[in-house]
């Protein structure tokens, strides 16, 4: 079986797949309202990349936790999207994308080798860094899913000065994390994917077998026939 793999068409589709991993993340409480400043006048830019907001971006988080962005450009809206994941779940950003790299095993040791080796079975990495190289080429694709990268390493940068306390799990693994690649939004989608997605029904049928023996399944298997016949 082939995993699963994100059809990106647009930018209404890269804000579904967007939100997809938002909602896999999910959101915990934080400080109520603040507003990212914008990109002073004079500031360089990097490769064509900004490292904060072109125009100031209001982010409120309600009493449920749930953050709401305000932003009058595009770009801003999906910088300001990273920037609040990486605020409210940078651990599970962390833990999901080393999950699906296959890397689990250098931060939690040998009991999750097994985890990785599926992982690295499927090179979800290698399909990821492959549709992320074709889809850049368009415009549509690229420029959101590098904003988003932006927003969560302009967080990270913030981090690492010292203006952010590190998720507890990192502190307690004495690490901290990667920056964002866009790509590696492709990366969790397709494992999420898989998690959501994926059917092994002879590991089921051999479980069955071991349970019952092979005459009990070879009835069942003739009584789901003539189900299916009648």
């Amino acid at each position: 079986m082939s995993p699963w793999r994100p059809a990106v068409r647009g930018p209404l589709g890269l804000m579904i797949a967007l939100a997809i991993l938002a909602v896999c993340l999910a959101t915990l409480d934080r400080p109520p309202r603040w507003t990212l400043p914008a990109e002073p006048a004079h500031a360089p830019s990097l490769a064509g990349r900004h490292a904060s907001p072109r125009n100031p971006v209001r982010i409120v988080t309600d009493r449920w936790g749930i953050p709401h962005l305000r932003a009058t450009r595009l770009d801003d809206l999906y910088f300001a999207w990273g920037y609040v994941t990486a605020r409210d779940r940078l651990w599970q950003l962390e833990y999901s994308r080393r999950a699906a790299r296959g890397e689990l095993w250098q931060w939690l040791g040998n009991a999750k080798l097994r985890d990785d080796g599926g992982a690295q079975l499927f090179e979800l990495a290698t399909r990821a860094h492959r549709i992320w190289e074709r889809e850049r080429l368009r415009p549509e694709v690229e420029m959101p899913l590098r904003r988003y990268a932006d927003g969560v390493n302009a967080y990270l940068a913030e981090s690492r000065r010292g203006a952010h306390r590190w998720p507890r799990e990192l502190l307690f693994l004495g690490r901290t994390a990667d920056e964002w690649q866009p790509e590696d939004t492709f990366l969790v989608l397709l494992a999420q994917g898989m998690v959501l997605d994926f059917d092994l029904p002879e590991l089921d049928e051999a479980d069955e077998i071991a349970k019952h023996g092979r005459a009990w399944e070879d009835a069942r298997h003739r009584f789901e026939d003539a189900l299916a016949y009648h």
